[in-house]
């Protein structure tokens, strides 16, 4: 075999996943890839700044999937001990995000949107919310014009959602303009004016549920989570890293993940 074919091969199969991940993405602000397997925390794993670790609100809302994955059943919410600094910080400079989760919605019934992956406050302040609506998707992006809320506009794909079927879903923002993917495909795109100089620099990120109404059934999300990453550039799906490093099939309602992808090698 070729030497540098073979030091490639080494690389890719020795180093850990979040490692490979950050050398390709250098834009890479958080990464989870839900490979803890229990416990009460879901682990930053982007290897960028300090790690925004998420913990669980209470006991009793989720189960880990076996071979790498989370599900939350309950309401309940996993958050960050303080703002997301180096998430804020970041897009604020580039005024350009990408958004990116690998999850399974449980029903086409979760709604409000229903938190897959926010960076906020409450129902009513946020700098980002990616959501489910009922048979559809809702994001939110809060910029110098669409204020607190960020719904003026939101971004709405509707009919778009398949319960019980895992979905790649990626948003990205940049020179004014917002696009949404489901599995590689671009869904919808919308024009949004500003940037984003009113981010509130206090906020949490959190995933399942609005910040501060985690025993609330109007915004819940009710699912399973594969993978959420964050970057500070507007990155198209094949661009991402995550189709290379993260591979992720849905065979019958069976997750086929990275974990044992590698236990199968």
């Amino acid at each position: 075999m070729n030497r540098a074919i073979l030091l490639i091969t080494v690389i890719l199969l020795t180093t850990p996943v979040s490692v490979v991940h950050a050398q390709k993405a250098k834009d890479l602000l958080v990464l989870y890839t839900f490979q803890e397997g229990n416990g009460d925390t879901v682990k930053d794993v982007s290897d960028f700044g300090k790690p925004l670790d998420l913990t669980v609100n209470k006991a009793g809302v989720h189960k880990w999937i076996a071979g790498g994955g989370l599900t939350i059943n309950k309401p309940g919410l996993f958050a960050s001990a303080g703002p997301a600094t180096k998430i804020i910080e970041a897009c604020k400079k580039t005024n350009e995000i990408t958004i990116q989760a690998w999850v399974t919605p449980a029903n086409d019934t979760n709604q409000g949107p229903a938190r897959i992956v926010t960076l906020s406050a409450n129902p009513s302040n946020r700098n980002f919310t990616v959501g489910q609506d009922t048979t559809g998707y809702q994001i939110r992006l809060r910029t110098t014009t669409t204020g607190n809320n960020g719904v003026n506009p939101a971004l709405a794909i509707p009919n778009a959602v398949v319960p019980n079927k895992m979905v790649k879903l990626v948003y990205t923002f940049a020179a004014e303009e917002a696009k949404f993917y489901i599995d590689g495909k671009e869904v919808g795109k919308l024009k949004v004016v500003g940037t984003f100089d009113t981010w509130d620099d206090n906020y949490k990120f959190g995933l399942g549920h609005e910040l501060d109404l985690a025993d609330d059934l109007g915004r819940l999300f009710l699912g399973d989570y594969f993978l959420v990453a964050v970057y500070s550039r507007a990155i198209p799906p094949n661009q991402l890293p995550g189709d290379e490093f993260f591979a992720v099939e849905a065979r019958d309602k069976l997750p086929v993940t990275w974990g044992r992808i590698k236990a199968s090698r």
